[in-house]
């Protein structure tokens, strides 16, 4: 059996060991990170192993771990998608974690998704890679999600399509039939009820709506 490992070191890597290993999934190995990041990670986690990422092949053996991919949304989870590439580019195996209270009724579900406690995805919903999906999301029947998606908390209608690299914050909703373009934020409380372009963000307070111009403009308006 292959060790676990989880890249990152900060406050959601060391929430998502807790809750691997309370719901029976552990253990977790070690948390890994890039070297300059050694020092600030092992503060946060005293007494858990943090490793380099650049030295995991002579640490463990590349064919003996695979690693769960815990960056957050920051740019727009652009930083997850890169560290997810790295670990392809190494040939390492990807981890995938599946709460056992989510309910899990998918067509397709890619590589390295994270799926949390009490998740309802319906039938015939399809999942890309890299997507992190925080507790009590409700996902609706033949709805789409991309890739390096974050969706916490939120709530969908039926055939929904949400593009890739999008944040859905918490107790927002999409209506049914609704298509969300790449990149695009919702804000906590929001409800999305026309489509978006790549690049928006539907903010709740009077449900504004902010066009940008990039990932980097858009990461700007996330907490």
């Amino acid at each position: 059996m292959k060790k676990l490992l989880i890249f990152g070191g900060g406050v959601f890597a060391k929430f998502l060991k807790t809750t691997i290993e309370a719901d029976g999934q552990g253990p977790v190995e070690a948390f890994c990170v890039n070297e300059a990041y050694l020092a600030g990670a092992r503060a946060e986690n005293p007494g858990v192993p943090v490793v380099a990422f650049e030295e995991l092949d002579a640490l463990y053996g590349a064919g003996n771990f695979e690693i769960l991919v815990s960056v957050g949304y920051h740019k727009m989870n652009e930083n997850r998608a890169k560290v997810f590439r790295a670990c392809d580019e190494r040939g390492y195996a990807i981890a995938s974690f599946v709460h056992s209270t989510a309910t899990v009724r998918c067509d397709t579900v890619g590589r390295g998704n994270i799926i949390m406690e009490n998740c309802r995805l319906h039938y015939f919903t399809r999942l890309g890679e890299g997507n992190i999906i925080i507790a009590d999301t409700a996902l609706g029947h033949e709805t789409r999600v991309g890739d390096f998606c974050f969706i916490a908390g939120a709530t969908t209608g039926g055939l929904v399509e949400i593009g890739s690299y999008s944040f859905i914050g918490m107790k927002s909703v999409v209506c049914d039939h609704i298509r969300l373009g790449d990149h695009t934020l919702l804000g906590a409380g929001t409800v999305a009820s026309a489509d978006t372009k790549p690049y928006t963000a539907v903010m709740a307070a009077k449900n504004r709506i902010v066009q940008a111009g990039d990932a980097e403009a858009l990461g700007s308006l996330l907490p």
